[in-house]
Formats: structure tokens, C-alpha cells, sequence
């Protein structure tokens, strides 16, 4: 499974600016690159960056993961 960090550094490889807050017990991540935006919502911090990447890909905008990076 991919961790935060990988999730961030794909997401802004592909030319994301993200950002993410905690509302009570859900964590959300949101970000645009220009044209996109995205906002995924999840039980943890991880869980939403994963989302986040989810949607990423959905729109073609998802960088690949780097080879030998981090393996959660």
C-alpha cells in the first residue's frame, strides 16, 4: 500500500498543489492542478490520499510511482 508521502509526491509530480485537514474524525484531502480538482474524504490521513490518488488517475493526471520508493 502506498504511503502519504508516496501519495504526495506522485500527486504533485502530475502537477498537483494539495493540502489536507482533519474535521472531527475524517481526514480530507483536496488539490487542483489548473484544469482538475479533486477532494477526497477518508477515516484516516492515509486513506484519504489514496482517494485522492484514485481520483488523480480517474482524470489521467496521476504521476507513476518512483521505483524503490518508500513501500508502506
Amino acid at each position: 500500500m502506498p504511503t502519504i508521502d508516496d501519495c504526495l509526491d506522485r500527486l504533485k509530480r502530475a502537477g498537483w498543489g494539495v493540502g489536507h485537514a482533519a474535521f472531527g474524525a475524517t481526514w480530507q484531502v483536496d488539490g487542483t492542478n489548473g484544469e482538475n480538482a479533486l477532494l477526497a474524504r477518508g477515516a484516516t490521513l492515509e486513506e484519504a490520499y489514496r482517494l485522492a490518488c484514485v481520483q488523480a488517475r480517474a482524470v489521467g493526471m496521476l504521476a507513476p510511482a518512483r521505483e524503490g520508493w518508500h513501500r508502506g
